[in-house]
């Protein structure tokens, strides 16, 4: 849009409905070519950001269609291949996001902004196959949650979530720190892992962005539609 501003205000109206899913994102500064005021292209930045939203809404959309369908009957049929096309977007998804890593451009809040940093976190995040690239890419989050360079609640829903694959992986009752992680029980309701500290973790939870755990537990079990769940 020329003038940008233009857009700005189109965003700003409350009473415009978007024909789809769709995330607006201003980039300061870039000419037509996406170049800054020094001449440099930011053509590759602006390009990756756009395929991680669009990898990640095909994501959600898998997930949130076998979860639904799984909600309302655990034993549909369609579900064998509904999980086979959610992990297979996954594993396509992990090719993507390995190979961002692996050349050091891993989206950070100063360069790709948060939508990016976000996205590439949901990625990573259901990246469940390959537990060692999870591990190295918390560790990498960590250091830049140090520098207020990441979002620190998707970071703590990845420590909660390396934690558990790791325990389960190695046979082991799952512990976890904040809570985020959890299975459904014979009853269809969400039960969280055991928490590590279950005392304290409101606590741990605020200093890292998130609400109340039991304000979570019901929003998750509220998700089920079980009665039941609900109570």
């Amino acid at each position: 849009s020329v003038p940008i501003e233009s857009t700005d205000k189109l965003i700003e109206n409350k009473n415009v409905t978007p024909f789809g899913p769709w995330t607006y994102e201003r980039y300061q500064g870039l000419d037509h070519h996406f170049s800054n005021e020094k001449g440099e292209s930011k053509t590759d930045l602006v390009l990756q950001n756009v395929m991680l939203w669009i990898l990640v809404q095909e994501d959600q959309r898998l997930r949130f269609a076998l979860s639904n369908a799984f909600l309302k009957n655990p034993n549909d049929p369609i579900l064998e291949e509904m999980s086979k096309q959610t992990a297979e977007r996954a594993r396509l998804n992990l090719g993507f996001i390995k190979n961002i890593f692996e050349q050091g451009k891993f989206p950070l809040l100063s360069t790709h902004g948060l939508n990016a940093n976000r996205n590439a976190w949901i990625l990573v995040q259901h990246a469940d196959t390959e537990l060692e690239f999870q591990r190295r890419v918390l560790t990498f989050l960590e250091l830049a949650h140090s520098r207020k360079d990441t979002n620190a609640a998707d970071l703590a829903y990845l420590k909660d979530r390396v934690a558990v694959n790791e325990a389960l992986r190695a046979g082991k009752n799952p512990i976890q720190f904040f809570g985020s992680q959890g299975r459904y029980n014979n009853k269809g309701c969400w039960e969280a892992w055991p928490i590590d500290d279950a005392l304290h973790v409101d606590q741990l939870r605020q200093e890292y962005g998130l609400g109340l755990f039991a304000e979570y537990n019901r929003l998750m079990n509220e998700m089920t539609g079980i009665p039941e769940c609900m109570k």
